[in-house]
């Protein structure tokens, strides 16, 4: 007899008479509040905002360059530090696009491009859209 058959057997012989009974559930349901005993997702833990490097307020004028015969367009840079800028534009980038930004320093009066690579635009207003992005390369400019 093939192997198949026992498992069939098995159930054909259940008698009615001793069915289980399911057990009976606790009294007490644990509150949906507790705490996890590991945080699954760290960076959304509600302890703060951890970043590896702080980010420079700028609040300076800069000019976007957005493809390969693009012309300049004005946005404003909020921060930045050696990772990401976060700036606002008249129109939004989509994430992953790659793009230019440049800009003056204005601690060493740098002409500097940066190459960056958008995360996320979110709307900020009317006809404004705020856009953090990765750099991914950083070049001084001759002045």
């Amino acid at each position: 007899m093939a192997k198949g058959w026992k498992v069939l057997d098995w159930f054909r012989e259940s008698n009615p008479s001793e069915q289980v009974t399911p057990a009976s559930l606790p009294e007490t349901v644990p509150a949906a509040e507790e705490k996890p005993a590991i945080d699954l997702f760290p960076e959304e833990s509600a302890s703060g905002e951890k970043r590896s490097t702080n980010r420079r307020p700028l609040g300076v004028p800069a000019s976007l360059i957005t493809g390969s015969f693009a012309t300049p367009d004005p946005v404003t840079v909020r921060d930045i530090s050696p990772q990401g800028v976060y700036f606002f534009a008249a129109y939004k980038l989509a994430p992953g696009q790659l793009a230019e930004i440049r800009l003056t320093e204005p601690d060493t009066q740098e002409h500097v491009c940066y190459h960056v690579k958008v995360v996320r635009a979110e709307s900020t207003g009317q006809n404004q859209f705020g856009m953090a992005a990765r750099i991914t390369r950083r070049e001084i400019l001759a002045k």
